[in-house]
């Protein structure tokens, strides 16, 4: 079975979502896409969490429906000018050395 890529996208006016996968020759088919309207995001902000909530459950349920397999998770676009960046490095000590990491 081929494994499929499940996108989000939280817009100001609808919710979106797609399906992608590996076609035959390894290229990026689109095997369904989904929009439903929601009004509970503005600016990249979430207003209102119950319409929001609602948009994507309606919206994941539409594509499970159109491609016949389960939205198990998703990747999820979110924008607006409240979101920062900033690059940052940390260190945590491993005692003993030796120890393995899991």
């Amino acid at each position: 079975m081929r494994q499929i890529v499940f996108a989000l996208d939280l817009g100001s006016t609808k919710v979106a979502c797609l399906a992608a996968g590996n076609g035959a020759d390894q290229s990026l088919q689109v095997r369904g896409v989904a929009s439903v309207p929601c009004k509970g995001v503005q600016k990249g902000v979430v207003i209102d969490l119950d319409d929001t909530a609602q948009a994507i459950d309606k919206v994941s349920r539409e594509l499970q429906s159109e491609i016949g397999q389960a939205v198990d998770s998703f990747v999820v676009g979110v924008n607006g000018a409240h979101l920062e960046c900033s690059n940052a490095q940390g260190f945590v000590p491993i005692y003993p050395r030796t120890r393995l990491i899991s």
